[in-house]
């Protein structure tokens, strides 16, 4: 029996270990939220519920989770009068765990380097391993007639001149397993 225990444990990773046991320790010990640095100095929020979120990862850590495909950035009529600039952000899930949500923030930015529009959204859309975004995820930046200095006015001419540089960035990942990876 020890012997087949052992050669169930060997399978499971160090770091979902160490999780499992932080939080069972966490569970018997605290009646409230509690913030766990782990040997190699990653820190987990350990939440009352039983559920755990890693905090102070780099941007830089975010791609062995999701890679950034290139977006699609295009104009579409949303009526006969009205127009749009539709932004279309893909990610592809690189790690065996099913992802249910992505913060994320998108800087637009034209040929001269200047941030011409920001905004930050949730993509919420089950992705499992190897799996990526479909375009069906799209926001829409409507034409409102008679206005200046709206997204659409600002994002129109980078659209229409093929010219943009759009930089996303992953501010935090939720997990099936109810983790949560924040990259802030």
């Amino acid at each position: 029996m020890n012997s087949l225990l052992f050669q169930s444990l060997s399978r499971i990773s160090k770091l979902y270990i160490s999780v499992v046991l932080l939080c069972i320790m966490s569970a018997t010990t605290a009646d409230a939220d509690e913030i766990v640095t782990l040997p190699d100095g990653r820190v987990i929020k350990l939440n009352e519920n039983g559920s755990y979120r890693f905090i102070k990862k780099s941007h830089q850590d975010q791609d062995s989770y999701v890679k950034i495909l290139e977006p699609k950035f295009k104009i579409t009529y949303e009526s006969q009068k009205i127009r749009a600039v539709r932004f279309m952000p893909r990610f592809e899930n690189v790690q065996p765990k099913t992802i249910l949500g992505i913060k994320f923030s998108a800087t637009f930015v034209n040929s001269f380097g200047d941030t011409i529009y920001e905004f930050s959204s949730i993509h919420e859309n089950k992705l499992n391993y190897k799996e990526y975004t479909t375009t069906t995820l799209s926001f829409a930046f409507k034409e409102i007639l008679d206005r200046d200095n709206e997204p659409f006015e600002k994002l129109l001419p980078l659209v229409e001149s093929e010219n943009a540089t759009i930089s996303i960035v992953v501010d935090s990942i939720s997990f099936e397993d109810r983790t949560i990876v924040d990259f802030r």
